[in-house]
């Protein structure tokens, strides 16, 4: 029988791995009653702790959970603890120490963190976040709030966000819980369990179950998303954002990152290029496909309506199995493989989507990239068999948990006096998906 795992613990609480861990260590801000029931369902699950052996200090950091995931620097002097204006200082971590953060770049002073990339959305350098060793941890419970349509455990782009995000708070003392919204919530205006304890009329009044800060998580219609913002606690945006409501966010730049993309497979050569992914409906996806609109206007290349196809189930979110391609894209003649009312490269609005479109491609004849070539977004993919290949963009996860935590932060400590939006510029990442057209 195998072993029970942390994380197969966290699956059936419906929690993170982080917050286990702690549980059963002892360790981070969680309510008695959460830790209790998660002692008890570990203890049901056959769990057993692992014991190791005495490490010395690099032994420990080699090891440490947050290393690959943010990096260290050298601590201020225990008397620059005033943080600079509109900083937001960060907390110490589990041992006192300062908490794992960007490293700093170019002349930085020691203690300061300075994120490499600016706020897009008034071009201004991010303002740096000053860190001692001798500030408390936070140790207040936070929630992350997610439509149940987009995640699942081990296999989405979502549930790896929450992961990076439940990490990055755990480093600042911050304990967090993942809250998913079923379809039926979102139409009916219902709040999860845990958020209608923050109702004032509620009659449960125990605050060890209740949440000081909330980080939404991927879209959610503006009825919804103003609900969650009437809460009596902060909330801010992760991968989304509503310019109705006056809420801080930060998400990937997709429209520029996908306008960089196109123009990567356009400087290959091609000159037909498909889209997929519903370009209505779905906000991030819809600014994506301008983004490769935009990309083919620039460079006076055609916008054919029959190559851009819809990827997924407009109600339910759910991507397609296959993508439902025209009987005729089927491959022409030994000389001209692929006929001249196909295109010869799709950009896809994300990698599982690039994945799936080449499996009916595969089916009907076509080889990628030697007759049509593919490239996705998110540089997350799940199949192993095409992750190593696939062209993608990278939208960098790690920093966008790292700035929708900070932005918590920021608010729970009163430093945040106006919403804004932040959105990040990816890279690519080329691999082996895309062709050099022959000139």
């Amino acid at each position: 029988m195998a072993s029970v795992k942390l994380s197969d613990i966290a699956q059936k609480l419906n929690t993170s791995t982080v917050t286990v861990s702690n549980a059963i260590n002892g360790k981070g801000a969680i309510s008695a009653e959460l830790r209790s029931k998660i002692l008890q369902t570990a203890q049901e699950m056959g769990y057993q702790k692992r014991t190791k052996p005495k490490e010395s200090a690099p032994q420990a950091a080699r090891r440490d959970p947050l290393a690959p995931l943010l990096q260290t620097i050298t601590p201020a002097p225990a008397s620059s603890s005033t943080p600079e204006a509109g900083a937001a200082p960060a907390k110490a971590g589990p041992t006192g120490a300062a908490p794992a953060a960007v490293a700093p770049t170019n002349s930085a002073p020691a203690g300061t963190l300075q994120p490499a990339l600016t706020d897009l959305a008034s071009s201004a350098p991010i303002a740096p976040i000053t860190v001692t060793a001798t500030q408390p941890r936070l140790n207040q419970q936070i929630g992350v709030v997610i439509a149940q349509r987009y995640i699942s455990v081990g296999a989405s782009f979502y549930w790896n966000l929450y992961q990076l995000t439940a990490t990055t708070a755990a480093s600042y003392g911050l304990s967090s819980t993942i809250l998913q919204v079923s379809d039926e919530q979102v139409a009916q205006a219902q709040l999860p369990h845990l958020l209608t304890l923050l109702n004032p009329n509620s009659q449960q009044t125990n605050k060890a179950l209740q949440l000081d800060g909330l980080i939404i998580m991927g879209p959610f219609p503006h009825h919804y998303l103003k609900l969650l913002a009437q809460l009596p606690i902060p909330c801010t945006l992760l991968d989304y954002y509503d310019e109705d409501l006056e809420l801080t966010a930060v998400l990937s730049h997709n429209y520029i990152n996908s306008y960089q993309i196109t123009r990567h497979v356009i400087k290959k050569g091609h000159q037909r290029l498909g889209f997929i992914g519903n370009k209505v409906g779905f906000d991030n996806i819809a600014d994506r496909f301008y983004g490769f609109e935009r990309a083919l206007m620039l460079s006076e290349l055609e916008l054919n309506p029959a190559w851009v196809f819809d990827d997924r189930d407009p109600e339910s979110g759910k991507i397609y199995e296959s993508t439902p391609l025209p009987p005729d894209f089927v491959p022409g003649t030994a000389q001209q493989r692929v006929p001249s009312h196909m295109p010869t490269a799709f950009v896809c609005n994300c990698d599982a989507s690039a994945a799936i479109l080449a499996r009916p491609l595969e089916q009907r004849g076509f080889k990628v990239p030697e007759d049509i070539s593919l490239v996705g977004y998110d540089n997350y993919l799940n199949d192993a068999s095409w992750a190593h290949m696939l062209t993608t963009l990278d939208v960098n996860m790690k920093l966008m948990a790292q700035f929708a935590v900070s932005n918590l932060l920021q608010l729970l400590q009163g430093k945040q006096t106006s919403a804004h939006v932040r959105r990040l510029e990816g890279h690519i990442i080329e691999r082996a998906s895309v062709r050099t057209m022959p000139n």
